[in-house]
C-alpha cells in the first residue's frame, strides 16, 4: 500500500502553513479582543435554536436594601423582580487581496507568505478595532477637571502628571463600588445579577495608546511589568501588558484611543482650499497665521463625542511656502492616508487620550462557530480561464456589546506629545 506523504498532499501542507502564519500575524495585533467574555450561547452553532444575528443576555436587577426592622406580627409585602436584556448584534466582516501567477513567478519574495502576513495583520487590527468600540463608548466619563469638556482639556491642569495617581485610582474605585468583577474573576451566573458580583481580584484593565505610555511611566505608584515578581501576579500576562498602577493592568496598543487635536486649540483653525488625494505631500490652505515648521495639523472633523471619524488624520508640517504646506503623513510614501475635500478643517490643538478601565465581564462577545472566535484565512482560486489569479483574505462573523453601564468607565486626559497618525494606524 502506498503511503500518503507531504509530497502527495502538497496543497494541504501549504494551506496549513499559511493558516498558521496568518494566525500568528493576527494574534500579534490582539489587544482589546483578549478581554471580552463569551456568555452561554455566545458561540452560536448553525442549525440550532440559538441561531440568530443577535444574541440576548438577561440581566436581573438588584432589590433595594432593607435597613429598617419588620413588625413581629405582620407579614411583609413581597416585591417584584425586574430584569433587562442586552442584545449583541453580529455581523460579517472580511477583507481580501488578489495576486497573479506572474507576480508569484517574478517576485523576489515568497508572495503567498507576504500576502498572508499582511492579511493576518489586517485581520487582527480590524477585529481589535471592532472589539474596541464598546470599551471606549461607555456612558461613564471622568476628566481631571470635572467641569471641562473635551475641548477644554489642556496640558497644564489636565495631563496625566496633573491628574496623578488619585485620578487613576478613582477610575478603578468606580468599578469596585459598582461590584464589577475584576479580570479573570466572576462568572456568568454572578454577572447576570446587576452589581452583585463581588470582585475576586483588585485587578482591572485598560488599553492605552503609545503616546500615553511615556507619561504613565513617570507616575508615582506605577510598577513596570519586569518588577512584578509575585508568582500569582505573573500567572497570566496579557498581550501588550507593560505595567500596573492603582490596581489597573496597563496594556499598550496602536489602537489605544486618541482624540486627535480635540483639546485646547493652539491657534485658530484654518481649512484646505483645494482637494487632496491619497499619498499627497502638500496641502493648500487658507491662512498661514501662526503656522510653523514642526507643527502637527489634524485634517478633518474633530471627534467631540463618542462617534469616531474614520478619515481623520494628523500630519507633520515640514515646510511652508505662502499658503502651501509640505507635510509628512501616515499614508503611502509618507503622504496623506486619506483623500480630503476642499474646505476640510485643519486644526492644531492638544491631543486627548482615552483611558477606559474595565473588568473581565464589562464587554461580551458572540460569534458563529461556523466562522470561529477569530478571523479565518480564506484562500480561493484560481477561477479564471487561465488559472492565474488567487485570492487571499480573512472572514469573521460576530459582535461585541457592553454589559452593565457602571462596569465601564472612561478617563480622558490631555497629552503633552503628538505624532503623525491616522485612524486605524
Amino acid at each position: 500500500m502506498a503511503a500518503t506523504t507531504t509530497a502527495t498532499l502538497t496543497s494541504s501542507v501549504v494551506a496549513a502553513h499559511l493558516q498558521t502564519e496568518f494566525l500568528v500575524a493576527a494574534s500579534a495585533e490582539e489587544r482589546w479582543d483578549q478581554f471580552p467574555f463569551v456568555p452561554a450561547g455566545g458561540a452560536v452553532a448553525p442549525g440550532t435554536d440559538g441561531t440568530a444575528t443577535s444574541i440576548q443576555l438577561t440581566i436581573y436587577k438588584n432589590l433595594a436594601l432593607v435597613t429598617s426592622t419588620i413588625a413581629e406580627a405582620t407579614d411583609i409585602e413581597g416585591v417584584q423582580l425586574s430584569d433587562t436584556s442586552i442584545a449583541v448584534s453580529m455581523g460579517e466582516y472580511g477583507n481580501a487581496a488578489q495576486d497573479t501567477k506572474r507576480l508569484r513567478a517574478v517576485g523576489r519574495t515568497d508572495i503567498p507568505s507576504a500576502f498572508q502576513e499582511v492579511i493576518g495583520r489586517n485581520a487582527g487590527l480590524s477585529q481589535d478595532a471592532i472589539a474596541r468600540a464598546p470599551y471606549i463608548n461607555g456612558s461613564l466619563l471622568r476628566r481631571p477637571t470635572p467641569s471641562d469638556t473635551r475641548a477644554d482639556l489642556d496640558v497644564v491642569a489636565d495631563d496625566l502628571e496633573a491628574a496623578g495617581y488619585s485620578f487613576l485610582y478613582g477610575l478603578a474605585a468606580q468599578l469596585r463600588s459598582a461590584g464589577c468583577p475584576g479580570l479573570n474573576a466572576g462568572s456568568e451566573s454572578a454577572g447576570r445579577t446587576q452589581g452583585n458580583a463581588e470582585p475576586g481580584t483588585v485587578d482591572y484593565g485598560t488599553v492605552i495608546h503609545d503616546l500615553v505610555t511615556g507619561e504613565m511611566l513617570g507616575l508615582n505608584g506605577f510598577t513596570p511589568v519586569q518588577y512584578i515578581v509575585a508568582p500569582e501576579a505573573r500567572q497570566q500576562m496579557y498581550n501588550g501588558e507593560f505595567g500596573r498602577i492603582a490596581g489597573i493592568r496597563i496594556v499598550e496598543s496602536p489602537l489605544g484611543k486618541v482624540y486627535q487635536s480635540a483639546g485646547t486649540v493652539a491657534q485658530a483653525a484654518t481649512s484646505m482650499t483645494a482637494a487632496a488625494t491619497v499619498g499627497q505631500t502638500t496641502l493648500d490652505f487658507v491662512s498661514a497665521t501662526g503656522l510653523a515648521i514642526g507643527d502637527h495639523w489634524t485634517c478633518g472633523t474633530l471627534e467631540s463625542t463618542t462617534t469616531e471619524v474614520t478619515t481623520l488624520e494628523t500630519v507633520l508640517v515640514t515646510s511652508v511656502a505662502s499658503t502651501i504646506a509640505t507635510i509628512v503623513g501616515a499614508g503611502p510614501d509618507g503622504g496623506l492616508r486619506y483623500a480630503h475635500a476642499a474646505a476640510t478643517p485643519l486644526t492644531e490643538a492638544t491631543f486627548v487620550a482615552a483611558i477606559p478601565v474595565f473588568g473581565g465581564m464589562s464587554v461580551m462577545k458572540a460569534y458563529s462557530t461556523l466562522y470561529g472566535p477569530k478571523p479565518t484565512l480564506i484562500e480561493t482560486g484560481p477561477f479564471d480561464k487561465l488559472g492565474r489569479f488567487k485570492n487571499y483574505g480573512w472572514l469573521w462573523f460576530g459582535g461585541y456589546h457592553d454589559t452593565i453601564p457602571t462596569w465601564l468607565v472612561r478617563g480622558e486626559i490631555a497629552l503633552n506629545n503628538k505624532c503623525i497618525m491616522a485612524y486605524g494606524t
